[in-house]
Formats: structure tokens, sequence, C-alpha cells
């Protein structure tokens, strides 16, 4: 075990009996703001550099920005502050650790000691958006401590970062964004459990950043008080490192408090997670110019397809995903439509969990200009659209949003995917002979395309696509078995 974590673990135990001693060595404060830099001399030639950015950034939280100030306690004495220790032994380049509860307030709130590698923060930026991250989660942790690790604390500190910093902002183009918009069909709240979705939990800030730019002011300042909302009253009992554990159960939790928060504005959780669904599509190379004002910027920030489809692909029948979707997740289906030239109309059907409730649209996408969203209706696991004149549009893609089944739990882990079902095409079409329509634009006007040779479809069943709900009872059954079982 290093010195720094004996001391860590050491201070732990002192706070749990109501003293704690302040770390070891050298300290260097501020004198414009409550903040302390505990250091050894080997390090000293970072210490100014470290708290002229602990600095700026309290600046940018709690003075510009409004946040609260962080907590700090050693002996018995809990406060306004921002600690920093500096070590070169933790992992990656920083973390916090609780200190115990604040007795003085009713609430569930705590004094924290943040943490900071400087070996792991080779450039200026690095310094500075670690020194705003930590300072913005320690002041979340001076409201609410009990919250889940993540993705709560991060989903709200980075967009504050992603404000303080805009495009100097070392992480979020280049992993954060991506990581979050790589699984749609997660979670909105998924804590990104393995080493390849370990960036999904910062890159949800990208749906704080869509509300405050929705339902805000676009200053971040609304999500400070969606923040406050989440408090409960309670006492800290224990803590672990970043954990900290209360007598009280932790409701509302964060998700709670942005439904309460929507509800006064006269909205709702779910229609705001609908209209994010439409919205975090149309970002970078995406962007139909009727979104996010930084959708343009947020290059390499595309939304992940479930697949892509073109011409030859069609007719798909019962196709069942590769990747099911969990509550408050989404997915994407792309239809490239430049070879449906002759055309009339395609047909999507959606057989989705009817346990589930569901929310569908198709994104009609022309070549320039904003994209036309056509809702479609979800009724006991069935839905259907259809799109009139396909090769009138560059792109088609339907999007498909699992709002949950009632009970949606923040602390629970609620994140098991529920199976649906799609099946994509035009009346008269089926998946083992020709088509009664032309669907490429270089075609013999006398030869139909064999749709029945596409890798895509299902043909094992013998269904006839009609783009309606069959009202053949053993059709709708082998149809129900397909998808379910």
């Amino acid at each position: 075990m290093s010195a720094y974590r004996s001391i860590a673990l050491a201070t732990v135990l002192l706070v749990a009996s109501g003293a704690a001693a302040e770390p070891p060595g050298e300290v260097s404060e501020s004198t414009d703001y409550p903040i302390r830099i505990f250091y050894d001399e080997s390090m000293s030639e970072v210490v100014a550099q470290t708290l002229a950015e602990a600095e700026a950034a309290w600046e940018d939280a709690v003075v510009l920005r409004g946040l609260p100030a962080p907590l700090t306690m050693f002996g018995d004495t809990v406060g306004e502050g921002f600690d920093v220790l500096l070590s070169m032994e933790i992992a990656g380049v920083g973390t916090y650790e609780v200190l115990g509860d604040h007795p003085a307030t009713s609430i569930t709130d705590c004094p924290t000691l943040a943490w900071f590698n400087p070996l792991a923060a080779p450039t200026d930026e690095m310094v500075t958006m670690t020194m705003h991250h930590l300072l913005t989660r320690q002041s979340l942790r001076a409201v609410e401590c009990i919250e889940p690790y993540r993705p709560t604390y991060d989903m709200f500190a980075v967009t504050y970062g992603i404000h303080y910093m805009g495009a100097d902002h070392p992480y979020w183009l280049p992993y954060e964004l991506p990581g979050f918009q790589a699984l749609p069909w997660k979670s909105l709240d998924y804590g990104g459990m393995t080493a390849d979705d370990i960036w999904y939990p910062y890159g949800s800030a990208l749906f704080t950043w869509f509300l405050d730019e929705t339902f805000g002011d676009g200053d971040a300042t609304m999500l400070i008080d969606v923040w406050e909302r989440a408090a409960q009253d309670g006492t800290i009992e224990s803590w672990d490192g970043p954990f900290a554990y209360s007598d009280v159960e932790n409701e509302p939790d964060v998700l709670d408090a942005i439904a309460a928060e929507l509800e006064e504005q006269g909205s709702s959780f779910d229609e705001a997670f609908v209209e994010f669904v439409e919205w975090r599509f149309f970002i970078g190379a995406d962007d139909d110019g009727a979104h996010s004002p930084m959708a343009a910027d947020w290059t390499g920030g595309e939304v992940a397809r479930e697949i892509v489809l073109g011409a030859d692909d069609l007719p798909v029948v019962n196709q069942v995903p590769e990747n099911p979707v969990s509550e408050y997740g989404a997915t994407y289906i792309e239809i490239e439509t430049a070879n449906l030239t002759d055309l009339e109309e395609l047909v999507v059907e959606l057989f989705p969990d009817a346990e589930t409730a569901w929310w569908a649209g198709l994104f009609l996408i022309g070549e320039s200009g904003p994209a036309t969203v056509q809702e479609v209706e979800i009724d006991d696991g069935f839905g259907s659209g259809t799109v009139e004149g396909p090769a009138g549009y560059e792109r088609v893609v339907i999007a498909l949003a699992n709002l949950g089944d009632g009970d949606h739990d923040l602390d629970a882990a609620d994140w098991a995917p529920d199976d649906f079902g799609y099946s994509i095409g035009w009346p008269g079409a089926d998946g083992d002979s020709d088509t009664d329509a032309d669907t490429d634009a270089d075609a013999d006007a006398d030869s139909g395309v064999d749709a029945g040779a596409s890798g895509k479809s299902d043909d094992s069943c013998g269904c006839r696509f009609l783009g309606h709900r069959s009202t053949d009872a053993g059709l709708f059954a082998v149809l129900l078995t397909a998808i379910l079982g």
C-alpha cells in the first residue's frame, strides 16, 4: 500500500471518530479562495500551476456559474473549501474520497478530499480539465452525496467542463461523446462496467447538455436547480473512497429530480427523453441545422446505427436486432433510399416487447434542410408506418426508444435489455420471391429484384409482407415466436 493511500485510510478512520489529520508534508494556500494543495517536495514544481487552475475553476464554477462551494473536513470542522492532495500513486489522473458527514445540515451532503496525479496530466489542457472536473464533482457532493457513483456525478460535471473549456476540452470529442454515442441501446444511466464502455458515463453528459439547452438557458444554471432537487434528509453513516452510505434511501434520485424539474416546466421525463432520442441523432455529419447549435462542431460524435440497409437488402422480414434496447435506451436503423426510385411506398413494421412502453419515429432526411419526423404509434407490441415516395429522401431512419416498464430505478442498475423485431418492405413484397416494385434505378423495367437473396431478411417463415398487421392467427403466432423465441 502506498504511503499516500495509507494516509488517506488513516484520515477516514479519524473522521469516523470525530477528528481527522491533515495530510503531511507541505501545503500551498490560495489567497483568494478556500483552496489548499497538499504535496511533498518532489512535486513542488507543479504546485503553482495546480493552484492556479484550481482557483480558475472555483472562479468559473462557484463565482460565475453559481454552483455551491465544495466542502472540506479536517479535525472536527466542516467548512467550504477545495482541498487537493497531489499523489503520483493513484491510478488515473484524479479521484476523490468522502471524508464523512456534514452534521450541521439535515441533508445527505458530505466533505471530500480530491486527489490529483500530475504525471497523468502531461498537458496544460489536462490540468485545466482535471481541476475543474474535481471541483465540480466536489461541489455536487456538497449537496447530495449518495447518488450512484457512476454516472450521475460525471454526467453533470462533464457538462460544466464542456461549458468551461469548449473545443479545448481534451476528452469530450475524442473519447467521452463517441463512447456514449457508440452504445445508444444502453440505458441512459448505464454505469460503464467494462473496458469497452468506460467512457459511456462521462459521455452521458450529452443528456444533461440537451436538458440545459432545451429547457434551460444554455448556461448550465438549470442543472444546479435539478441537482438540488435530488437532495434528501439523512445522515452519512459510513464511507469508502468515493462511496458514501446513508441511513436513508436515495429517494428522490437524480432522474426523479430531472422529472420534477421538467414537470414544473410543463413537460415530463418521457417526453424529454423522446425529444433527446431525436436530438442526439442529428450530431456531427448528421446535423440538419435544426437541432443543437453545437451539432456541427461535434464531428465524430455521430450516433451508432443498429444496421444500415440498402435497396439490395430489402425487404427485411422479422429481423431480430443484434443489440436489444435497454430501458431509456434507443436504436436507429438506417435505410438508404437512392435505388428505391420506382417504389411508391415503404412500409415499416415494429414488434417490440408488449410489456414495455415504446416510442418510434421515422426520420425522413433529404439532401439538405431539416429532417421530417413521422411518429409511429406503438400499440400492444406492434407499430406500423408508411413512407410515401421514399426515393424523395436521401435516407429514412427508424428510431425506436424504450420508455421502460414504469418502474425504472437509478439505484437498481436497471439495465436489462428488451427484445424487439422489425420488418421493412412494401405491399406485395415477400421474403422469398421477386418484388412487385423495381427497387433498382438501373434495373430493366421488366425484371424484378430477387429480394429473397438478401442475407438481412428472414424468409424461413414464408410470410407475406402486407404493410399492416396480419389478421391470420396462425401467421401472427409464427411472427411472435420469431421475435420472442
